[in-house]
């Protein structure tokens, strides 16, 4: 990743660590604009490794770079204070977007995690959330925690039918396919809105 880091903008000054522990000592040592952690290190964590450096520098820009896409190392980086997640297999470019959108204050997620409907989200779910009323959006927050159809009704003081109709408008205005895809973005949601 260095080389090629090097050999497509020759004016990056790049610097890598084996350990998180090297990684701690260089950020100390060399102040970086950007770090560029993985997820799977020897023998240790990579989320860890970003917890610690948010610890230490919590506006230092983190991506993760990993050939993990499961939704749980995903929400995990960002939950730890990642900015931005890139799948090793993706195409080389997508790290360069990443580090032009972290610079620049923004998240990112690798173009594959972007294509994925249980992470969008991650990438448009505020603005997708402004289609919702205001029931839909209550209904679609209460399944995220774990509520059934039939909790939400008694709760909402809704019948079970009124409830399943919230649900089938929230799953067309967010283009789900299916009830699973609909309560996996509902739990992104909740998880999103706790980072």
């Amino acid at each position: 990743l260095e080389a090629f880091l090097k050999k497509q903008r020759p004016e990056l000054v790049c610097l890598h660590a084996d350990t998180p522990e090297a990684a701690l000592e260089s950020i100390r040592e060399s102040a970086p604009e950007i770090a560029i952690v993985d997820v799977s290190l020897g023998g240790a964590n990579g989320i860890e490794l970003v917890i610690r450096i948010k610890t230490k520098l919590p506006h230092l820009p983190i991506i993760v770079f990993s050939m993990h896409h499961e939704p749980s190392y995903v929400l995990q980086a960002f939950k730890a204070g990642a900015e931005a997640y890139v799948i090793k297999t993706d195409p080389p470019r997508e790290v360069f977007d990443a580090i032009d959108s972290v610079v620049s204050g923004k998240k990112f997620l690798s173009l594959r995690l972007r294509q994925n409907p249980i992470f969008k989200v991650l990438s448009s779910g505020e603005s997708m959330m402004g289609q919702l009323t205001d029931r839909e959006a209550e209904v679609l927050l209460m399944m995220g925690r774990g509520h059934t159809t039939a909790s939400i009704a008694q709760e909402l003081g809704l019948s079970v039918k009124t409830v399943e109709t919230h649900q089938a408008h929230l799953k067309d205005k967010l283009n789900l396919s299916n009830g699973r895809e609909m309560v996996q973005f509902a739990i992104n949601l909740v998880n999103y809105r706790e980072l």
